[in-house]
């Protein structure tokens, strides 16, 4: 069987990797592209990071109040801006910066100091401090949280299809494997009878014909070995009877020598039948061993044939 190379084990096993990389590549883009519209629209419309700034705000004024803290005191803020997911905060009084988390050592800056600008788009929170109320400007970002969770599960899912696409493609295959082993285990209990399953055209395939073009080979020897051995049984007993008919005639010829029951005249004629007999037994254990050697020698040339194929 001629294999192509379309259809060998590599191609096919390549082949499958790109379906399913492809089909998990498309699940995750799909899924990420899909669920983050979903995200933003549903961050937009519930005010989400507002939400989660408003609750923030309430827990930094329980925690001056409860620590009794002025805007000066910068160590305790930052203890406070280290305990949360925040990227900036940053506390004014009179539009004049008295406090920013990225560098808290270089404030409180000087009342006389130069003022920032107020801008309407951001969000400030009146915190009352113990030295007064000063605005608090935060920058958070929590819904990154969810975008990674969703980057994840998108992920794991296609990561997931992937797995459940090669699984599928390998079913056939493992599926042929398992047949192949239990045949193999019939072969290993003596029954050459049963043949060995050819399906597709791949290394596989021409592992099965190889395995089933050795049990041919085996059931032939065995068959050979039989007929050997039938051969060897008939030559057996064709020699004993062969052999049997000449020793009795010696024996009775010794018997009647020994006994001295003959003329004197018959002497020579005894001892010319016995010598006769001899021969005869000393041909027929040549032609024995002449058909052992034959036999041998086809054997051999059996066994060489069977090794060939």
């Amino acid at each position: 069987m001629t294999q192509s190379k379309s259809t060998s084990l590599t191609v096919q096993f390549s082949r499958l990797l790109l379906v399913a990389g492809i089909a998990a590549l498309l699940l995750f883009s799909l899924l990420r592209w899909g669920g983050g519209l979903l995200l933003e629209a549903y961050f937009v419309e519930s005010d989400f990071q507002a939400r989660i700034n408003d609750t923030r705000m309430t827990n930094l004024q329980e925690y001056v109040n409860k620590n009794n803290l002025q805007v000066k005191d910068s160590l305790q803020l930052t203890e406070w801006v280290k305990k949360q997911p925040l990227i900036l905060l940053e506390v004014y009084r009179n539009n004049i910066l008295l406090y920013n988390s990225t560098a808290p050592g270089e404030w409180p800056m000087e009342e006389n100091e130069l003022e920032v600008p107020y801008y309407d788009w951001q969000s400030y929170y009146q915190i009352s401090f113990a030295d007064g109320q000063a605005d608090v400007l935060i920058y958070a970002d929590d819904t990154y949280r969810w975008f990674l969770y969703l980057t994840l599960v998108s992920l794991l899912l296609a990561c997931l299809l992937f797995l459940l696409i090669f699984l599928y493609g390998c079913k056939n295959i493992v599926k042929y494997i398992c047949r192949l082993c239990q045949e193999i285990q019939v072969l290993e209990g003596g029954d050459l009878n049963s043949s060995i399953t050819l399906q597709g055209n791949n290394e596989l395939t021409q592992l099965a014909q190889s395995l089933d073009s050795m049990r041919q080979a085996f059931k032939e020897q065995r068959e050979q070995e039989v007929v050997i051995f039938q051969s060897h049984q008939q030559m057996i007993t064709e020699m004993s009877h062969d052999l049997r008919t000449p020793l009795t005639t010696l024996q009775i010829y010794t018997d009647i020598l020994r006994l001295q029951k003959y003329e004197p005249d018959q002497l020579a004629d005894y001892l010319n039948k016995i010598d006769a007999k001899a021969a005869q037994i000393k041909q027929l254990a040549d032609n024995i061993f002449t058909y052992s050697l034959a036999t041998k020698k086809q054997y051999v040339e059996h066994n060489i044939k069977s090794d060939s194929k």
